[in-house]
């Protein structure tokens, strides 16, 4: 029931989802809630099989940025909240967008009536923001200016 790890979503399901909660700051928590938004607007999640892709998680230390118990408090009212938090009450700038091409994904012929001819080439697009400084709460020690850029 997680989506930790790679997750690869068409622009229109993550635009219907209000892409990931704007809540998490740090690691952790942030894949479970997106999880939920999908289950919430009936999109399935399918997954690839483990023999053809493979990852392998970045060491990472544990967040400090908030509790494990502020985050399961958040994410228990994931299905409750999409609507209200996400992309749609996220101050943001684009700084930087590029069109990549990918070779055919048979994952998406299980969604067909996102795109009519999944035949062929994908869009994919890589887009860098700037998330700007992160709420005085969570600013710390280990995050002394906390200001997020995601790729």
């Amino acid at each position: 029931k997680l989506i930790g790890g790679i997750l690869s979503i068409p622009v229109k399901l993550f635009l219907r989802v209000n892409g990931f909660s704007n809540l998490y700051w740090g690691w952790g928590a942030e894949d479970d809630d997106m999880y939920e938004r999908l289950m919430a607007n009936k999109i399935p999640v399918t997954r690839s099989d483990p023999m053809v892709s493979k990852f392998r998680m970045l060491p990472h230390n544990p967040s400090p940025a908030s509790s494990v118990d502020f985050r399961s408090r958040i994410l228990a009212f994931s299905k409750a909240r999409h609507r209200l938090d996400g992309i749609n009450s996220l101050n943001f700038s684009v700084i930087q967008s590029s069109f990549i091409k990918q070779l055919h994904n048979k994952t998406l012929e299980t969604w067909p009536e996102i795109d009519g001819h999944n035949k062929g080439m994908t869009r994919v697009y890589h887009v860098q923001i700037d998330l700007g400084d992160a709420p005085g709460w969570l600013t710390t020690n280990a995050y002394p200016t906390a200001h997020h850029t995601i790729v």
